[in-house]
């Protein structure tokens, strides 16, 4: 899978480089070779052999010197995983202009928005597999911090949540807060600030981040935990992501490697302020390029990396 991200959302790589406005890029491509989905070739037949790091990396290295430089991206990290392993893995650019620091795989954190949604799905289907949840079950009946709104003769679910099919409106003035010290507690927020319910559910896709923040806050309400700590205990340090964090304002020891947004005016990079989302599930989550590798890995071998089964 491919993940492409920047602060200001658009089609892919036309708005992502092309406009005025841009961010730190990040860019994470994995691949598994051999897969069962892939039939074998006939007798006679060949496949093309897969990609060579030598040759990802020059490819690389002659795309991003051009396209970096002529669309005024500061920062970027690339990073392929084949099978088990990290095929290539290269930063390029700066995390931080201002301090003159580079991108490093291993060690610059990026805030990676909505690729955060991975891990609260992910966390829902723990709890699936564990019998706590039930995905077509009316998610009032797990929810203990607040109820949804009764519309359409219908409930929501667990797999409308995770499949933006809910049916909620959605709101964007209030969703991001001025400040750390602003940030309200999940429960609170969504007991508060929950869009209505517009469209029946299973019937329209709908994207949704405060639907993906009810997921999260299901996930609290079902484990007694803070959703942070949950993904930090169940997700990331299972898998050795010791980078990476839905902990907003970062820990100290994390802090600074972010990478920073920028947008180019015209003729210069503008920083712009870090992002303190009141809805963390749906977006908080700040990771390395190798840390993102384990969780890729895990994913492309049915949730288990070495030896670990998340």
């Amino acid at each position: 899978m491919s993940l492409l991200w920047r602060r200001k959302e658009g089609p892919l790589l036309q708005n992502v480089l092309g406009e005025p406005s841009v961010n730190i890029l990040i860019l994470i491509l994995a691949l598994s070779f051999p897969s069962p989905s892939i039939q074998h070739p006939a007798a006679g037949d060949t496949l093309a052999a897969p990609p060579q790091p030598a040759d990802v990396s020059a490819f690389l290295d002659a795309f991003f010197e051009a396209q970096m430089e002529a669309l005024h991206v500061p920062g970027a990290v690339f990073l392929m995983v084949r099978d088990s392993t990290i095929l290539v893995a290269k930063g390029y650019g700066y995390a931080d202009l201002e301090a003159n620091r580079r991108v490093d795989p291993a060690t610059t954190l990026f805030q990676v928005a909505s690729v955060s949604k991975l891990f609260t799905a992910t966390a829902v289907m723990q709890m699936v597999e564990q019998g706590l949840v039930n995905l077509d079950a009316d998610v009032n009946q797990y929810l203990q911090t607040l109820q949804l709104e009764h519309a359409f003769g219908e409930p929501v679910t667990l797999a409308h949540l995770l499949t933006h099919t809910a049916g909620f409106d959605e709101r964007n003035i209030g969703y991001v807060a001025a400040d750390a010290a602003s940030v309200r507690p999940l429960g609170t927020y969504l007991a508060d600030r929950m869009p209505p319910r517009t469209i029946a559910p299973g019937t329209v896709i709908s994207y949704s981040n405060h639907g993906f923040g009810l997921a999260g806050l299901l996930v609290e309400d079902v484990s007694g935990e803070g959703f942070a700590r949950y993904i930090e205990k169940r997700i990331l340090y299972p898998l050795g992501m010791q980078k990476s964090t839905f902990d907003l304002p970062l820990p100290d020891s994390l802090a600074p490697h972010l990478a920073r947004g920028y947008r180019w005016t015209g003729e210069t990079y503008e920083p712009l302020p870090l992002l303190f989302r009141n809805v963390p599930p749906a977006g908080a989550l700040s990771v390395t390029a190798n840390d993102m590798a384990r969780f890729m890995i895990a994913h492309l071998h049915n949730g288990r990396y070495g030896n670990t089964q998340l």
